[in-house]
């Protein structure tokens, strides 16, 4: 008896063994691209699997399961699809409660013995995925990328890169420069699973609209770079999916960036948000300047309640609320600035934020009222005008304050100060044959508005709009008409590198000698393009860059239907539309080609492969039209969609 015990405690408990291995908690995993989903349990039974998952989000959000997410044997490939889920239903958007955090429980068919870990995949770009998740109890040591072993140590670093800028010097003289500047970096805990490779840097010329898209390159070991053109110091972003990056860089430097992983998965947990980076470090001559602007942090318009705002709140009323809280704004940083010792160019950078942000939302206020009004035209607030005096906040703007270019925010700041609403008067309509007149006096009129109704002396700011204005004029005169022009333009500007940038511009749009189509340059990006358009060589191409998130995108493409009705089959043109993954999501990419005939010739590419094409054709916005030659080549790589139909005609003249 005593022996049959013994035997039938052994065999329970081997029993209670086997069973206990089958549940795993918190397993161990290689790599993860959601900072969203952790998987804390798996329970293997002859059943089932079932994996437990926890979910953290904002609160009041909503997530959902889909059923074609899947498991996949990281050894064999072999895909184990879900057969159930608790907690939610598959497809539900299922909203976070006020903890933001909730466990649910996905159930897949029961997986192979020998399986030792598995992929949890929630796409096939890895994005919100979980990697190589163990199914063995042992842990094992995760190794991290370390810079030291990529760059150096950090005094290496320190030694090739400059040392860090006098913080009592300013600008001075050397505002303006030509030059390139270089960004390095390493981003810890990156994998090449990320479902990404590359970043972006939306770069453009405030002075002249060209855009200058530069991709940064990540490594498979984490490391990252780039290099782009800057005429003056610049605040920026690098784009990665839905994580930014801020830093600031001048002409001809070298700034290092280290990043850590973590804080791109709190940034995808935190998307209501631009999140601020925990674990970033800045090297080079604009190190201190990068960790004051992020150290330090200013007060600046929110455009959440921000249509609300129009429709409730009458001119004079929204205008007395921003420059209090402009005001507010200012006495916090300058609290801020007693108590942290911080670099004269920091100092400048911080106080233009600010003053861009609410002036700028001034601008947006007055400008969106009309097309509310369209829309709603028993708003009694929508309906009253703006008062004589709403414009003179920006006579406590120094108008010659180049500083004011460095802020991100510039760019859309001097768009909205060159079509502001008093500069509408000097609009005059023209017969064709009349055009130059017109645009030659066009400034000399705004230039009497500034002075006369609005009281201001222009300066820098109006001069950039000026020369801003250029491309659009010269496009619609004769090169001796734009000769004389641009006479007239720079004699009125003091600034001697806008002169040298309006010169550049009348250069480009008017070449010695006739224009040629050129060749792209060899590379990733062109390799890329080829195998879209090569197959089309013998006709002209034209490319549509567009997106279905993109508004004027979809109008385009509905408005050249009879165009591509008209050259339908034709052995002279072909049209080729591109997007990508990230602006045209696949359930509405499907649906808008399902209604629009748009040819055979659609492509829509990942995020990485688009940035490429971005950088290659140098565009930032969408659409954009790039016309090829019968060889290929580009003639146009800015090709005026609004008048394809003229212009196509020029190019085949015998098209019925």
């Amino acid at each position: 008896m005593k022996k049959q015990a013994t035997i039938l405690f052994l065999l329970l408990g081997i029993s209670y063994t086997t069973f206990a291995q089958r549940i795993i908690k918190n397993p161990e995993y290689e790599f993860k691209s959601t900072g969203i989903n952790t998987i804390t349990q798996i329970e293997r039974n002859k059943e089932n699997t079932r994996i437990q998952i926890h979910s953290e989000f904002i609160p009041h959000w909503w997530i959902t399961f889909d059923s074609t997410s899947y498991i996949k044997d990281a050894d064999s490939g072999k895909k184990y699809f879900p057969i159930g889920i608790e907690g939610t239903t598959f497809g539900k958007q299922t909203f976070m409660p006020d903890s933001g955090d909730s466990i649910f429980t996905l159930v897949f068919p029961p997986l192979d013995k020998k399986m030792k870990k598995f992929d949890y995949m929630e796409s096939e770009t890895g994005e919100g995925s979980i990697f190589g998740v163990s199914l063995e109890k042992k842990k094992k040591q995760k190794t991290k990328q370390t810079e030291e072993g990529i760059y150096g140590t950090w005094k290496d670093m320190e030694n090739h890169l400059a040392t860090e800028a006098d913080p009592s010097v300013n600008y001075g003289s050397n505002f303006f420069r030509k030059d390139t500047a270089h960004l390095r970096g390493f981003l810890k805990g990156y994998d090449s699973r990320a479902g990404f490779n590359t970043g972006m840097i939306y770069i453009d010329n405030v002075l002249t609209r060209e855009d200058y898209p530069t991709v940064v390159q990540i490594h498979p070991d984490g490391r990252f770079e780039a290099d782009f053109p800057l005429n003056q110091p610049w605040e920026g972003y690098i784009f990665f999916k839905r994580t930014t990056v801020p830093f600031y860089i001048e002409p001809g430097e070298t700034l290092f960036i280290s990043l850590d992983w973590e804080d791109f998965l709190m940034a995808d947990r935190y998307r209501d948000r631009r999140y601020e980076f925990k674990n970033i470090v800045y090297k080079g001559t604009s190190a201190r300047i990068n960790a004051e602007l992020c150290r330090i942090k200013v007060n600046t318009f929110s455009y959440r309640d921000f249509e609300k705002q129009l429709k409730t709140l009458s001119p004079a009323d929204f205008k007395q609320q921003q420059l209090e809280a402009l005001q507010e704004a200012n006495d916090s940083l300058a609290l801020k600035l007693k108590q942290n010792s911080t670099s004269i160019k920091g100092q400048q950078i911080l106080k233009n934020k600010i003053l861009l942000s609410f002036y700028g939302a001034l601008f947006d206020y007055a400008m969106m009222r009309t097309h509310y009004a369209a829309r709603d035209s028993t708003n009694e607030i929508l309906k009253q005008p703006l008062p004589d005096d709403y414009y003179d906040f920006l006579t406590q703007i120094n108008s010659n304050d180049k500083n004011l270019m460095i802020p991100n925010s510039f760019s859309s700041f001097i768009n909205r100060y060159e079509f502001m609403g008093p500069f509408n008067k000097a609009n005059m309509p023209f017969k064709p044959e009349d055009r130059f007149e017109v645009l030659s006096k066009e400034w000399i009129r705004k230039d009497s508005i500034l002075r006369n109704d609005l009281q201001i002396t222009p300066g820098l700011l109006f001069d950039i709009a000026k020369v801003r204005s250029l491309d659009y004029a010269l496009s619609s005169i004769t090169p001796k008409e734009g000769t004389l022009l641009v006479g007239q333009l720079t004699s009125s500007i003091a600034e001697p590198f806008l002169k040298e940038e309006t010169m550049r511009m009348y250069a480009k749009k008017f070449p010695e000698g006739e224009k040629q189509a050129y060749k792209l340059p060899e590379g990733k990006a062109t390799d890329i393009f080829r195998k879209m358009v090569n197959p089309h060589k013998g006709k002209f191409v034209l490319v549509d860059f567009w997106a279905t998130t993109c508004g004027p995108c979809i109008y385009s493409i509905k408005e050249m239907q009879p165009l591509r009705d008209k050259y339908k089959g034709s052995p002279d043109l072909a049209f080729v539309y591109i997007t990508d993954t990230g602006g045209s999501p696949e359930s509405s990419y499907n649906k808008f080609i399902s209604e629009n005939d748009m040819g055979d010739n659609l492509f829509r590419l990942s995020e990485d492969e688009y940035n490429y094409l971005r950088q290659l054709f140098r565009f930032n916005g969408i659409p954009r039209y790039v016309m090829l030659n019968r060889d290929g080549d580009v003639i146009d790589d800015d090709f005026p969609g609004h008048s394809a139909k003229t212009e196509l005609q020029k190019l085949l003249p015998d098209s019925k």
